[in-house]
This record gives structure tokens, sequence and C-alpha cells, in this order.
């Protein structure tokens, strides 16, 4: 086929050398208690993907934000049946689309 992203979610540029916009929010300006899906991982660091590959926070999967606490520097996730929490620099990185 033809895929339209990468498996971290990066676009893949057209036969024609046009790389498709997107424009999705990330963890912090997503919206609280809303269904979403992870659409994209910006760090393309090994140590990084591999650490929200662990938390399943991988491009298709469906998420919820439980909460976010900047004192804390932390946001809460619903993943699957269980829950995640990560710091806010992780979040950042994290970009969503409307599930």
């Amino acid at each position: 086929g033809r895929p339209a992203v990468d498996p971290h979610g990066d676009p893949i540029p057209t036969a024609e050398g046009r790389i498709p916009r997107a424009q999705h929010e990330n963890l912090l300006t997503a919206p609280v208690a809303t269904p979403l899906v992870v659409t994209r991982v910006i760090d393309q660091d090994a140590e990084f993907l591999r650490f929200v590959e662990r938390r399943g926070l991988v491009p298709g999967r469906r998420i919820v934000i439980e909460s976010r606490d900047a004192a804390a520097d932390a946001v809460v996730l619903s993943v699957d049946s269980g829950t995640a929490s990560i710091g806010t620099r992780t979040a950042a990185k994290i970009l969503v689309g409307p599930a």
C-alpha cells in the first residue's frame, strides 16, 4: 500500500513530494474527559519512543485525558483498561485528534 504516515504518525510525502498538513492538538491542549486517539509522536529519540510505547501511547490508540496537574508536572490518562501518568514534556510530544 501507500501509507500516509509512518509507524509513529509522521507524514510520508506523496509521490509528488507533498506532505499533507494535519492540525492536531497535544496532550497539554486537548480537552480533558473527551475520547481521543493518538495521531503522532513527534520525538524520534529511540529511548523516548520505547517510553511511550510501554505506556501504550502509539498512533491509533484511544485514550482519555483524566487530569492535568501543572504543579505536579503530570498528565493522567486512561489507556485501554488502565491509567498512565506522564510528565508535561512528554505530553507536549504526543499529538491527538478526536476519537
